[in-house]
């Protein structure tokens, strides 16, 4: 009589749980259910013992229904025990029926069909419990009832959640789904600054008769807290430098997406080695208080760069940079650069001055230095002497600059997700080189200056530059991985000019176009193209009547090929058609299908085309092609590393070109 007593009671106490918040997880010590309709579960009994002491085995139903069962099954729970019996088997496959039973409710199914077996086999010793589960028709839901009160009653966001609540009328009732959806409410709630709300009514109905269900939910969301003045406990930086990064004003409603907009912006600053918030709930006030630690990192960082490229050989850099100058924020920072080919040197030194919360807002005033040679082989030939001095003249460049960076959105706040970096610059520049040097010898240079040349032809080939250039670049970028992208794009325009009028010895106006796109071709490969593009206005000359060139420093005319344009062709040597140095208009296209073979490994094919030119009438686009292997790297600032062989399709005997990159896709 107590045994029967004590299993009533078991069995009452497994409905009582389980009826409220039903769960799909694995039972205690059970082994993960195979993903097929139906499975087994089996065991092996004692230490040593080769023989099937117990196998389960559930037919009928698959995936989260499947998992369930076996979870609410005390059989399968006991395949574990080292000494099971007759009697513990068969208690335990008594109860299995209605454990099945209980476990298919949550997911609408009160009227399933089950046929369970026990089988015991006397030479093994073995025992087979086996059940067959129709779950049967469905219970769907006749009603359902969500009402929202207190001041959340007027969020959009809130309003958006209830128009596409996940349960409605004539669903089937799934009490897993129903509990997510309580839990939704209760996130949202202290998301959004409820941080009163209730649950007042939280009901689900059975009408055993009619075979339906009603919900009836219910949530008093209360008052939505507001933010206090933010509290920030460090001494580094000035309360007002800091009040930058705050994307809410006080008195605005909590909310989570800004106080993790806050946070971002806080740690993407470079500023901080360690950001914490703590935010101190006033119910008295209905308000919150944002305090914020802050660890600054060290002052001065130091970096050395060393690569190897088809187009640049041997390149060295040393980068310097002091965080923060300043308790304004403001930085200071310095860059040397040296490449092997054309011994090129860039530098530059840059003073930063934050203006917003973001690290990509911000002044920098900048001096910038660039000096490279120009040889006698970059020329166009002017035929002046059988045998000309030839060598090498140097490049000399220098510029001041002040620019202002920041994001900006196209269409204001309408568009949110159009966003862009813009740069507005105004910079004077200076630069000089010699060309007459390479072409005249030196006891000449007089005579040829006075009765060969005129005045604006030695602006070309003697030029001393001196503009003060405006300018104001849009770049778009969005990518879902800027190191190895799926789908990406950026699209960039700049525009700069000068004027005679305003400062500048020459005058000029220039517009550039970038195009790259990435796109997925199928669940396989990516499809890469590219197009680049420039044209400029300015004024042309007639050199000896050989050459029609622009009165443009060589900075600002183009030249393409090499590993990043026209692959086939050695760097920058398409410098257009009749020129002397390089063009004032360029053309660049490439088209590129990769495609994955094992792992991090990839194999590519493309074609490429693209040409510098003074006039449209001479613009002769250069074609190359090849293929390339790609090794995808797991350190995302590398990206990948392309190893391409390319011919260049409009030259004759033309050899094959090795080209190689290394960097991310954007």
């Amino acid at each position: 009589m107590m045994q029967r007593k004590i299993h009533g009671f078991m069995i009452c106490l497994f409905f009582a749980l389980l009826w409220g918040v039903p769960v799909t997880v694995h039972g205690a010590g059970a082994d993960t259910p195979p993903e097929v309709t139906g499975g087994t579960v089996e065991n092996q009994a004692g230490q040593g013992k080769s023989k099937t002491a117990l196998e389960v085995e559930v037919r009928g139903v698959e995936g989260a229904l499947y998992d369930n069962i076996l979870a609410h099954l005390s059989i399968v729970r006991q395949k574990e025990r080292q000494n099971l019996t007759p009697r513990i088997v068969k208690r335990f496959h008594a109860k299995a029926e209605a454990e099945i039973i209980q476990a298919v409710k949550p997911f609408g199914y009160y009227r399933p069909e089950i046929t369970a077996t026990l089988y015991h086999d006397k030479e093994t010793h073995g025992w087979r419990a086996a059940y067959e589960v129709v779950p049967g028709p469905p219970l769907y839901l006749k009603e359902v009832t969500l009402d929202i009160t207190g001041e959340a009653l007027n969020d959009p966001v809130f309003e958006d959640l209830l128009n596409h609540f996940p349960m409605k009328d004539g669903d089937i009732l799934n009490q897993v789904e129903y509990e997510k959806s309580k839990q939704r409410l209760t996130i949202l709630s202290e998301e959004r600054g409820y941080f009163t709300s209730k649950m007042t009514r939280s009901r689900i109905t059975i009408d055993e008769k009619n075979y339906s269900a009603t919900i009836d939910l219910a949530m008093d969301t209360g008052p939505r807290y507001s933010l206090l003045p933010v509290i920030f406990k460090q001494s580094a930086f000035t309360d007002a430098f800091l009040d930058q990064f705050v994307p809410f004003q006080p008195g605005d409603p909590y909310s989570i997406d800004t106080l993790l907009e806050f946070r971002n912006a806080l740690d993407n600053s470079d500023y901080f080695s360690q950001v914490n918030i703590t935010q101190n709930i006033l119910e008295e006030s209905a308000r919150v208080e944002l305090e914020v630690h802050l660890e600054p990192k060290r002052k001065d960082l130091y970096a050395v760069r060393m690569g190897f490229g088809t187009d640049s050989q041997l390149r060295l850099g040393l980068d310097w940079q002091r965080r923060y100058f300043n308790r304004l924020g403001h930085r200071l920072g310095g860059q040397l650069s040296v490449a092997q080919r054309k011994n090129k040197v860039a530098a530059k030194l840059g003073y930063t001055i934050p203006s917003g919360n973001t690290h990509d807002d911000f002044w920098e005033v900048s001096l910038h230095h660039h000096a490279e040679d120009i040889a006698y082989d970059d020329l166009g030939d002017l035929s002046l002497y059988d045998a000309p001095p030839g060598g090498t003249t140097r490049d000399n460049n220098f510029s001041f600059r002040v620019s202002r960076h920041r994001p900006k959105s196209i269409f204001g706040n309408l568009l949110d997700r159009f966003k862009i970096t813009e740069t507005v610059s105004l910079e004077y520049l200076i630069e000089y080189y010699n060309l007459l040097e390479l072409l005249v010898p030196e006891e000449d240079l007089d005579l040829v200056r006075e009765y060969v040349f005129s005045d604006e032809e030695l602006k070309i080939l003697e030029p001393d530059y001196r503009a003060l250039v405006p300018s104001i670049q849009w770049v778009y970028t969005k990518a879902d991985d800027r190191a190895y992208a799926r789908q990406g794009q950026q699209l960039g325009l700049t525009l700069k000019g000068a004027n005679k009028s305003l400062g500048s010895n020459f005058s000029f106006f220039q517009v550039h176009f970038m195009n790259k796109m990435i796109r997925t071709l199928g669940d396989v490969g990516r499809f890469i193209g590219r197009f680049d593009a420039a044209y400029t206005d300015s004024q042309m000359i007639d050199v000896l009547e050989l050459y029609h060139d622009a009165i443009l420093p060589k900075s600002l005319q183009f030249s393409t090929g090499g590993d990043r344009s026209v692959r086939g062709y050695a760097y920058e040597s398409l410098n257009g058609m009749g020129t002397l140095v390089e063009g004032r208009h360029f053309l660049n296209v490439s088209v590129e299908y990769e495609h994955p073979i094992k792992d991090t490994w990839s194999v590519a094919a493309f074609t490429d085309a693209g040409n510098a030119f003074n006039e449209y009438s001479d613009m002769e686009l250069q074609y190359g092609a090849g293929l390339g292997v790609r090794w995808r790297s797991p350190v995302g600032l590398i990206g990948q590393i392309r190893l391409d062989i390319a011919w260049a399709l409009s030259k004759d005997d033309y050899p094959a070109r090795i080209h190689l990159v290394i960097g991310p896709d954007f």
